[in-house]
């Protein structure tokens, strides 16, 4: 039996017998298990008088989640990147000093193709998991999901700040030009939509909770 199951099993028969919270958590720690083992064991079951003890909801871990919110994921990394690449080739080809247009124009038919399979299919991956999610909330307390989208979150945050450091320094040093501006606020944009995407996604798993 795992260490954490023993504590688990070890405090719910304690608050069977009438033990308080106080009383178990010192006879733990007397027994030389460290306070944060304590806190864990105490905190998988809800404070309320009810007997026997109620069990907190615990996270969800399943492959299926693993494949779908890295599948999301993928999408939506793919698809900014063309929107930004797209975006770049755009602002070359009508305000930019190009001296290959014919390359351009490639790659901005190149964009869109990816651009045309990889935001439908994250467009119905997304609603058909909100779907999912709301016909079962449970499905909210996802770890992958959440690690996930904070990893997304973080991201997308220093890219956004990555991008306005750089044009910091452009401005500073006297650099800047219509294009490099464009260019800048397409990645300020499409990295603050990115982040809001994944926030919001979270924002809603804690009014859940």
């Amino acid at each position: 039996m795992a260490v954490r199951e023993e504590l688990v099993t070890f405090t719910r028969d304690a608050l069977v017998a009438g033990k308080s919270r106080e009383d178990i958590s010192g006879a733990m720690e007397r027994a030389g298990w460290s306070g944060p083992e304590v806190a864990e064991a105490l905190a998988a079951f809800a404070d309320t008088d009810f007997t026997p003890p109620v069990p907190r909801p615990r996270a969800v871990v399943s492959a299926r989640d693993f494949f779908i919110y890295v599948l999301i994921f993928g999408m939506m990394l793919t698809s900014a990147i063309a929107l930004v690449v797209l975006c770049f080739n755009l602002i070359e080809l009508t305000v930019g000093d190009t001296n290959y247009p014919r390359y351009v124009l490639n790659s901005i038919r190149d964009g869109i193709a990816v651009l045309i399979v990889s935001v439908p299919l994250l467009i119905w991956l997304h609603l058909r998991e909100n779907k999912r999610l709301a016909a079962s909330p449970g499905r909210r307390r996802s770890a992958i999901r959440k690690w996930v989208a904070s990893i997304s979150l973080l991201i997308a945050a220093g890219v956004f700040l990555g991008d306005v450091i750089y044009a910091l320094q452009q401005l500073l040093r006297g650099d800047l030009t219509l294009e490099f501006l464009l260019r800048v606020l397409v990645v300020a944009i499409v990295s603050g939509g990115v982040f809001q995407f994944y926030r919001h996604d979270l924002s809603e798993d804690e009014g859940a909770a």
